[in-house]
């Protein structure tokens, strides 16, 4: 994952989503997103349990996105966004390359 703090979102790809353990077909909905790329479509799934960073959020529901399908290859699965650190005081220290949570 990368920490996005622009993206208002958390996403992730929807193949990580599937070896999660989840269904593909599970989906609560859809909603559409604006990226730095146009509007896309999304799915939304509400996961029992999603942690990071030493943060774990329950009932989070997460956006879902099959970037494969469309052309988009990453290193990474998703993106972290200020959603999933909402309630959370974070700092991130550039100079020593952390990220620290209270």
């Amino acid at each position: 994952m990368i920490l996005d703090t622009g993206a208002t979102n958390t996403t992730i790809a929807s193949n990580a989503l599937y070896l999660l353990g989840h269904d593909l077909k599970d989906s609560i909905g859809s909603v559409e997103i604006e990226t730095a790329n146009g509007i896309i479509e999304t799915e939304v799934f509400e996961i029992d349990s999603f942690a990071s960073l030493g943060l774990t959020k329950e009932k989070f529901q997460i956006q879902v996105y099959d970037f494969l399908a469309h052309g988009i290859f990453s290193d990474y699965n998703g993106l972290l966004g200020l959603d999933f650190l909402e309630g959370t005081k974070f700092c991130i220290d550039t100079r020593e390359n952390l990220i620290s949570l209270s």
